[in-house]
Protein backbone atom coordinates (compact mmCIF):
# COMPACT_ATOMS: atom_id res chain seq x y z
CA UNK A 1 0.00 0.00 0.00
CA UNK A 2 1.49 3.45 -0.54
CA UNK A 3 0.84 4.37 2.87
CA UNK A 4 2.90 1.49 4.33
CA UNK A 5 5.59 1.89 1.51
CA UNK A 6 6.17 5.96 2.09
CA UNK A 7 5.77 5.64 6.01
CA UNK A 8 8.20 2.76 6.57
CA UNK A 9 11.04 3.90 4.16
CA UNK A 10 10.76 7.03 6.40
CA UNK A 11 10.78 5.55 9.40
CA UNK A 12 14.10 3.52 8.81
CA UNK A 13 15.50 6.92 7.99
CA UNK A 14 15.70 8.34 10.99
CA UNK A 15 17.88 6.93 13.49
CA UNK A 16 16.27 8.70 16.46
CA UNK A 17 12.72 7.12 16.06
CA UNK A 18 11.13 5.92 19.22
CA UNK A 19 12.18 2.27 19.76
CA UNK A 20 9.70 -0.22 19.06
CA UNK A 21 6.90 2.01 17.39
CA UNK A 22 7.64 1.02 13.72
CA UNK A 23 6.01 -1.96 13.79
CA UNK A 24 2.86 -1.71 16.24
CA UNK A 25 2.21 1.93 13.82
CA UNK A 26 2.05 -0.08 10.99
CA UNK A 27 0.02 -2.26 12.52
CA UNK A 28 -2.18 0.21 13.13
CA UNK A 29 -2.59 1.60 9.36
CA UNK A 30 -2.92 -1.65 8.54
CA UNK A 31 -6.32 -2.36 10.81
CA UNK A 32 -7.56 0.97 9.55
CA UNK A 33 -7.44 -0.01 6.27
CA UNK A 34 -9.02 -3.30 7.14
CA UNK A 35 -11.79 -0.85 8.49
CA UNK A 36 -12.00 0.51 5.46
CA UNK A 37 -12.54 -2.87 3.63
CA UNK A 38 -14.97 -4.01 6.42
CA UNK A 39 -12.50 -7.14 7.53
CA UNK A 40 -14.09 -9.07 9.61
CA UNK A 41 -11.51 -8.87 12.75
CA UNK A 42 -10.55 -5.21 11.65
CA UNK A 43 -12.06 -3.37 14.95
CA UNK A 44 -10.13 -5.87 17.18
CA UNK A 45 -6.76 -5.65 14.95
CA UNK A 46 -7.45 -1.77 15.70
CA UNK A 47 -7.83 -1.70 19.33
CA UNK A 48 -4.85 -4.05 19.64
CA UNK A 49 -2.43 -2.07 17.49
CA UNK A 50 -3.67 1.27 19.61
CA UNK A 51 -3.17 -0.29 22.53
CA UNK A 52 0.43 -1.25 22.06
CA UNK A 53 1.63 2.06 20.62
CA UNK A 54 0.08 3.51 23.83
CA UNK A 55 2.40 1.06 25.57
CA UNK A 56 5.20 2.03 23.64
CA UNK A 57 4.73 5.86 24.25
CA UNK A 58 4.18 5.54 28.13
CA UNK A 59 7.73 4.21 28.03
CA UNK A 60 9.45 6.70 26.20
CA UNK A 61 12.32 8.46 28.47
CA UNK A 62 13.90 10.70 26.31
CA UNK A 63 14.21 14.52 26.07
CA UNK A 64 14.31 15.15 22.64
CA UNK A 65 12.21 14.16 19.67
CA UNK A 66 13.30 14.32 16.22
CA UNK A 67 11.48 15.49 12.98
CA UNK A 68 10.92 12.10 11.93
CA UNK A 69 9.52 10.70 15.52
CA UNK A 70 6.98 14.03 15.57
CA UNK A 71 5.42 13.55 12.69
CA UNK A 72 4.90 9.20 13.41
CA UNK A 73 3.69 10.47 16.69
CA UNK A 74 1.11 13.18 14.73
CA UNK A 75 0.02 10.05 12.34
CA UNK A 76 -0.79 8.01 15.74
CA UNK A 77 -3.22 11.33 16.72
CA UNK A 78 -4.50 11.64 13.70
CA UNK A 79 -5.98 8.27 13.74
CA UNK A 80 -7.84 8.36 16.90
CA UNK A 81 -4.48 7.90 19.27
CA UNK A 82 -4.41 9.41 23.12
CA UNK A 83 -3.42 13.16 23.33
CA UNK A 84 -2.40 13.06 26.56
CA UNK A 85 0.40 10.94 26.06
CA UNK A 86 2.10 13.08 23.48
CA UNK A 87 0.89 16.12 25.59
CA UNK A 88 3.03 14.26 28.74
CA UNK A 89 5.90 13.72 25.82
CA UNK A 90 5.99 17.45 25.12
CA UNK A 91 5.82 18.80 28.79
CA UNK A 92 9.53 16.37 29.12
CA UNK A 93 11.53 17.41 26.54
CA UNK A 94 14.65 20.05 27.18
CA UNK A 95 13.87 22.32 23.86
CA UNK A 96 10.76 22.20 21.77
CA UNK A 97 11.34 19.58 18.51
CA UNK A 98 11.12 20.16 15.35
CA UNK A 99 7.28 20.84 13.69
CA UNK A 100 6.06 21.49 17.25
CA UNK A 101 2.89 22.93 16.10
CA UNK A 102 2.08 20.16 14.05
CA UNK A 103 1.83 17.53 17.11
CA UNK A 104 0.03 20.57 19.34
CA UNK A 105 -2.83 20.52 16.25
CA UNK A 106 -2.87 17.38 16.60
CA UNK A 107 -3.01 17.31 20.24
CA UNK A 108 -6.08 20.18 19.63
CA UNK A 109 -7.94 18.18 17.23
CA UNK A 110 -8.00 15.03 18.80
CA UNK A 111 -9.21 16.98 22.22
CA UNK A 112 -12.01 19.17 19.83
CA UNK A 113 -10.57 22.21 20.40
CA UNK A 114 -11.02 22.76 16.34
CA UNK A 115 -9.68 26.85 16.67
CA UNK A 116 -6.58 25.88 18.32
CA UNK A 117 -6.16 23.10 16.03
CA UNK A 118 -6.33 25.44 12.86
CA UNK A 119 -4.34 28.24 13.84
CA UNK A 120 -1.50 25.34 14.82
CA UNK A 121 -2.26 23.77 11.07
CA UNK A 122 -1.95 26.76 9.48
CA UNK A 123 1.36 27.61 10.59
CA UNK A 124 2.73 23.97 8.61
CA UNK A 125 4.86 24.10 5.92
CA UNK A 126 2.53 21.09 4.17
CA UNK A 127 5.22 20.69 1.56
CA UNK A 128 7.53 19.03 3.74
CA UNK A 129 5.40 16.64 4.75
CA UNK A 130 5.23 12.93 3.53
CA UNK A 131 2.45 12.11 1.81
CA UNK A 132 0.80 9.60 4.78
CA UNK A 133 0.59 12.46 6.93
CA UNK A 134 -0.34 15.24 4.66
CA UNK A 135 -3.36 13.32 3.44
CA UNK A 136 -4.72 13.62 7.24
CA UNK A 137 -3.44 17.32 7.83
CA UNK A 138 -5.80 18.42 4.54
CA UNK A 139 -8.44 16.15 5.79
CA UNK A 140 -8.58 17.96 9.08
CA UNK A 141 -8.08 20.78 8.06
CA UNK A 142 -11.38 20.16 5.51
CA UNK A 143 -13.12 20.71 9.10
CA UNK A 144 -11.55 23.00 10.96
CA UNK A 145 -10.71 25.96 8.95
CA UNK A 146 -14.06 27.76 9.29
CA UNK A 147 -13.72 30.53 6.79
CA UNK A 148 -13.55 27.70 3.91
CA UNK A 149 -16.93 27.39 1.53
CA UNK A 150 -17.96 23.54 -0.06
CA UNK A 151 -15.74 23.88 -3.28
CA UNK A 152 -12.49 24.44 -1.23
CA UNK A 153 -13.03 21.76 1.26
CA UNK A 154 -14.14 19.62 -1.76
CA UNK A 155 -10.93 20.22 -2.80
CA UNK A 156 -8.77 19.63 0.11
CA UNK A 157 -10.89 16.08 0.86
CA UNK A 158 -10.17 15.47 -2.84
CA UNK A 159 -6.71 16.49 -2.81
CA UNK A 160 -6.58 14.17 0.87
CA UNK A 161 -7.84 11.01 -1.29
CA UNK A 162 -5.35 11.20 -3.52
CA UNK A 163 -2.46 10.80 -1.64
CA UNK A 164 -3.78 7.90 0.47
CA UNK A 165 -5.58 5.48 -2.22
CA UNK A 166 -6.77 2.38 -0.65
CA UNK A 167 -6.56 3.71 2.73
CA UNK A 168 -9.12 4.67 5.71
CA UNK A 169 -8.13 8.13 4.76
CA UNK A 170 -9.56 7.62 1.48
CA UNK A 171 -12.92 6.14 2.69
CA UNK A 172 -13.08 8.86 5.05
CA UNK A 173 -12.26 11.61 3.06
CA UNK A 174 -14.94 10.32 0.26
CA UNK A 175 -17.22 9.80 2.82
CA UNK A 176 -17.17 13.08 4.13
CA UNK A 177 -17.36 14.37 0.43
CA UNK A 178 -20.81 12.50 0.06
CA UNK A 179 -22.01 14.43 3.83
CA UNK A 180 -20.51 17.69 2.95
CA UNK A 181 -22.45 17.48 -0.77
CA UNK A 182 -25.79 16.14 1.12
CA UNK A 183 -25.15 19.18 3.37
CA UNK A 184 -25.44 22.12 0.85
CA UNK A 185 -28.07 19.66 -1.84
CA UNK A 186 -25.93 19.53 -4.75
CA UNK A 187 -27.36 16.23 -6.14
CA UNK A 188 -24.93 16.05 -9.14
CA UNK A 189 -21.96 15.82 -6.62
CA UNK A 190 -23.76 13.88 -4.10
CA UNK A 191 -24.39 11.13 -6.57
CA UNK A 192 -21.23 11.08 -8.24
CA UNK A 193 -19.15 10.46 -4.43
CA UNK A 194 -22.13 8.25 -3.25
CA UNK A 195 -21.14 6.23 -6.54
CA UNK A 196 -17.35 6.38 -5.58
CA UNK A 197 -17.67 5.42 -2.14
CA UNK A 198 -19.67 2.02 -2.93
CA UNK A 199 -17.36 1.52 -5.79
CA UNK A 200 -14.25 1.76 -3.62
CA UNK A 201 -15.56 1.05 0.05
CA UNK A 202 -19.00 -0.93 -0.56
CA UNK A 203 -18.21 -2.73 2.73
CA UNK A 204 -17.00 -0.14 4.80
CA UNK A 205 -17.00 -0.31 8.64
CA UNK A 206 -18.58 3.27 8.61
CA UNK A 207 -20.97 2.35 6.40
CA UNK A 208 -24.52 3.67 8.71
CA UNK A 209 -22.34 6.79 8.00
CA UNK A 210 -22.74 6.89 4.66
CA UNK A 211 -26.06 5.47 4.20
CA UNK A 212 -27.43 8.70 7.02
CA UNK A 213 -25.49 10.90 4.86
CA UNK A 214 -26.74 10.26 1.58
CA UNK A 215 -30.56 9.94 2.58
CA UNK A 216 -30.16 13.14 4.19
CA UNK A 217 -28.87 14.21 0.83
CA UNK A 218 -31.31 12.79 -1.08
CA UNK A 219 -34.43 14.68 0.94
CA UNK A 220 -32.92 17.51 1.02
CA UNK A 221 -32.35 17.98 -3.04
CA UNK A 222 -35.47 16.73 -3.49
CA UNK A 223 -37.14 19.16 -1.38
CA UNK A 224 -35.54 21.52 -3.58
CA UNK A 225 -37.15 20.04 -6.83
CA UNK A 226 -33.83 17.68 -7.90
CA UNK A 227 -35.37 14.35 -7.42
CA UNK A 228 -32.59 11.41 -8.12
CA UNK A 229 -32.84 9.44 -11.15
CA UNK A 230 -34.08 6.00 -11.31
CA UNK A 231 -30.87 4.80 -12.41
CA UNK A 232 -28.84 6.01 -10.13
CA UNK A 233 -30.89 4.81 -6.99
CA UNK A 234 -30.76 1.35 -8.79
CA UNK A 235 -26.93 1.53 -8.91
CA UNK A 236 -27.30 2.66 -4.64
CA UNK A 237 -29.31 0.02 -3.64
CA UNK A 238 -27.91 -2.66 -5.47
CA UNK A 239 -24.10 -1.71 -4.45
CA UNK A 240 -25.48 -2.22 -0.65
CA UNK A 241 -26.22 -5.02 1.63
CA UNK A 242 -29.20 -6.24 1.59
CA UNK A 243 -30.09 -4.47 5.16
CA UNK A 244 -28.74 -1.46 4.29
CA UNK A 245 -30.39 -0.97 1.22
CA UNK A 246 -33.59 -2.01 2.96
CA UNK A 247 -32.76 -0.10 6.13
CA UNK A 248 -31.84 3.19 3.23
CA UNK A 249 -35.13 2.89 1.15
CA UNK A 250 -37.26 2.88 4.45
CA UNK A 251 -36.06 5.82 5.49
CA UNK A 252 -36.29 8.02 2.27
CA UNK A 253 -40.18 6.69 1.22
CA UNK A 254 -41.65 6.88 4.98
CA UNK A 255 -39.63 10.72 4.89
CA UNK A 256 -40.82 11.39 1.15
CA UNK A 257 -44.11 10.40 1.94
CA UNK A 258 -44.77 12.40 5.02
CA UNK A 259 -43.15 15.09 2.84
CA UNK A 260 -44.95 14.89 -0.08
CA UNK A 261 -41.72 14.06 -2.34
CA UNK A 262 -44.12 11.81 -4.21
CA UNK A 263 -41.53 11.35 -7.38
CA UNK A 264 -38.39 10.50 -4.75
CA UNK A 265 -40.78 8.18 -3.25
CA UNK A 266 -42.12 5.99 -5.88
CA UNK A 267 -38.61 6.11 -7.59
CA UNK A 268 -36.83 4.37 -4.38
CA UNK A 269 -40.26 2.54 -4.27
CA UNK A 270 -39.65 0.61 -7.37
CA UNK A 271 -36.12 0.38 -7.16
CA UNK A 272 -36.48 -1.29 -3.52
CA UNK A 273 -38.78 -3.89 -4.96
CA UNK A 274 -36.54 -4.90 -7.64
CA UNK A 275 -33.43 -5.03 -4.77
CA UNK A 276 -34.55 -6.50 -1.95
CA UNK A 277 -35.54 -10.26 -1.99
CA UNK A 278 -38.86 -11.47 -0.82
CA UNK A 279 -37.56 -12.88 1.97
CA UNK A 280 -36.39 -9.25 3.41
CA UNK A 281 -38.59 -9.01 6.54
CA UNK A 282 -39.78 -5.73 5.54
CA UNK A 283 -40.75 -5.28 1.78
CA UNK A 284 -44.09 -5.21 2.16
CA UNK A 285 -43.57 -1.70 4.30
CA UNK A 286 -41.37 -0.34 1.28
CA UNK A 287 -44.10 -1.26 -1.53
CA UNK A 288 -46.79 -0.19 0.78
CA UNK A 289 -45.06 3.80 1.05
CA UNK A 290 -44.39 3.33 -2.45
CA UNK A 291 -47.66 2.57 -3.63
CA UNK A 292 -49.16 4.86 -1.54
CA UNK A 293 -47.64 7.98 -2.84
CA UNK A 294 -48.86 6.38 -6.54
CA UNK A 295 -52.43 6.16 -5.17
CA UNK A 296 -53.83 9.30 -6.78
CA UNK A 297 -52.38 9.07 -10.17
CA UNK A 298 -52.80 5.42 -10.81
CA UNK A 299 -55.87 4.68 -8.38
CA UNK A 300 -56.57 1.97 -10.33
CA UNK A 301 -53.61 -0.34 -10.56
CA UNK A 302 -52.65 0.64 -7.18
CA UNK A 303 -55.28 -0.38 -5.24
CA UNK A 304 -55.06 -3.84 -6.96
CA UNK A 305 -51.67 -4.33 -5.52
CA UNK A 306 -53.00 -2.62 -2.04
CA UNK A 307 -55.66 -5.44 -1.35
CA UNK A 308 -53.32 -7.93 -2.51
CA UNK A 309 -53.53 -10.57 0.36
CA UNK A 310 -50.05 -10.80 0.99
CA UNK A 311 -49.72 -6.98 1.68
CA UNK A 312 -51.01 -8.01 5.32
CA UNK A 313 -47.40 -8.91 6.13
CA UNK A 314 -46.20 -5.49 7.61
CA UNK A 315 -45.59 -4.07 10.75
CA UNK A 316 -48.60 -1.82 12.52
CA UNK A 317 -47.92 1.60 11.28
CA UNK A 318 -47.73 0.42 7.77
CA UNK A 319 -50.78 -1.23 8.06
CA UNK A 320 -52.30 1.76 8.48
CA UNK A 321 -50.69 3.22 5.42
CA UNK A 322 -52.09 0.51 3.88
CA UNK A 323 -55.63 1.39 4.94
CA UNK A 324 -55.07 5.11 4.18
CA UNK A 325 -53.66 4.60 0.78
CA UNK A 326 -56.93 1.77 -0.15
CA UNK A 327 -58.96 4.55 1.23
CA UNK A 328 -57.62 7.46 -1.39
CA UNK A 329 -57.46 5.07 -4.30
CA UNK A 330 -61.12 4.07 -3.45
CA UNK A 331 -62.01 8.00 -3.04
CA UNK A 332 -60.17 8.61 -5.99
CA UNK A 333 -61.97 6.41 -8.43
CA UNK A 334 -65.46 7.31 -7.34
CA UNK A 335 -65.02 10.74 -8.26
CA UNK A 336 -63.50 9.99 -11.57
CA UNK A 337 -66.94 7.48 -11.94
CA UNK A 338 -69.06 10.36 -10.43
CA UNK A 339 -67.54 13.44 -12.72
CA UNK A 340 -69.06 11.69 -15.95
CA UNK A 341 -72.64 12.40 -17.23
CA UNK A 342 -74.66 9.56 -17.35
CA UNK A 343 -78.29 8.63 -17.92
CA UNK A 344 -80.86 7.98 -14.46
CA UNK A 345 -79.91 3.58 -15.95
CA UNK A 346 -76.03 4.07 -16.55
CA UNK A 347 -76.31 5.99 -12.93
CA UNK A 348 -77.80 2.50 -11.52
CA UNK A 349 -75.26 0.52 -13.13
CA UNK A 350 -72.23 2.99 -11.80
CA UNK A 351 -73.89 2.57 -8.52
CA UNK A 352 -74.17 -0.94 -8.86
CA UNK A 353 -70.24 -1.19 -9.96
CA UNK A 354 -69.35 0.38 -6.98
CA UNK A 355 -71.23 -1.19 -4.71
CA UNK A 356 -69.53 -4.71 -6.24
CA UNK A 357 -65.89 -2.67 -5.90
CA UNK A 358 -66.68 -1.55 -2.31
CA UNK A 359 -67.35 -4.83 -1.47
CA UNK A 360 -64.92 -6.60 -3.20
CA UNK A 361 -62.50 -4.23 -1.33
CA UNK A 362 -63.97 -4.87 2.17
CA UNK A 363 -63.58 -8.74 1.17
CA UNK A 364 -60.35 -8.26 0.72
CA UNK A 365 -59.05 -6.21 3.75
CA UNK A 366 -60.97 -8.95 5.56
CA UNK A 367 -58.73 -11.63 4.00
CA UNK A 368 -55.78 -9.98 4.58
CA UNK A 369 -56.69 -9.20 8.29
CA UNK A 370 -57.77 -13.00 8.48
CA UNK A 371 -54.10 -13.97 7.29
CA UNK A 372 -52.43 -12.17 9.06
CA UNK A 373 -53.62 -13.22 12.34
CA UNK A 374 -53.29 -16.82 11.56
CA UNK A 375 -49.61 -15.51 10.70
CA UNK A 376 -49.38 -14.67 14.29
CA UNK A 377 -50.50 -17.68 16.25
Amino acid sequence: MFDKVTLQAGVEAQAGYLRGLRLPLQALLDAQTALAYGKADAEKRYKQAQGNISGKIKTFGRQTLSGQEVEQLAVYLFSGGEPSLVENILHSLEKDPPNKALLEGAIAYVSRDLKLADRKLQTLDLARLQPPLLSRVLLVQSQTTSSLDATEKARLLEQAAGLSPGTLVEEATIRRLVQLWADVANARQLMKWSRQYLRRFPKSYYMDDFVKSFSAGILKTARRGDAPRKDDIDFILRSLEVPDAGRMALVIIKSSLDAGLKETCITFAESAAEVLPRSFPERNTVIIHGLACRAAEAPAAVLEELTDPDMAEADATSRQVLKNAQLLASNILQEGLLKVARTPGETQEVDRQLDNFAASVAQQLKSSFRLLQESKK
